[in-house]
């Protein structure tokens, strides 16, 4: 495949992905038919990306954000307070979020600590039982402390 080709696809699915974009509106952004984009979009699964994308803590954050500024919005728009029902719902949008973000951070330790060990483990099995025992100290204290 061409290096264009190459760009061409690596921005579809980019734009499919992360983008949410639909294969048609891909295709006009990129140059290429909306086929090719079905072709490289079956091939590589990226209905599986999308969902798993989509779903993670990062993107559930943004949705949340997002409904907080549309509420904001809207009574921007009608030129009034943010009235007692409203307030109520961000304060619910606001503790999901700051729990969401507590769980992601053991949850990066753990994905990371799990991919770091398998690679040291490559090298140095000794060590990287060590590691571990380390590891799992770490992560219990990150755990208790966000409670």
């Amino acid at each position: 495949m061409a290096k264009s080709k190459d760009l061409e696809k690596s921005l579809a699915k980019i734009l499919y992905v992360e983008k949410g974009l639909t294969l048609a509106a891909i295709a006009e952004q990129v140059g290429v038919l909306p086929k090719t984009v079905g072709v490289w979009a079956k091939e590589g699964e990226w209905e599986k990306l999308r969902a798993g994308y989509l779903g993670t803590p990062t993107m559930t954050v943004a949705a949340l954000l997002n409904s907080i500024n549309a509420i904001a919005e809207a009574a921007a728009k009608d030129g009034r307070a943010i009235n007692a029902k409203e307030a109520d719902t961000i304060a619910k949008l606001t503790a999901s979020i700051k729990s969401i973000k507590k769980e992601l951070n053991v949850a990066i330790y753990v994905e990371i600590f799990m991919e770091f060990g398998t690679w040291l483990f490559s090298f140095n099995p000794n060590d990287a039982k060590r590691f571990n025992d380390y590891q799992k100290q770490f992560i219990s204290e990150k755990a208790r402390s966000i409670k």
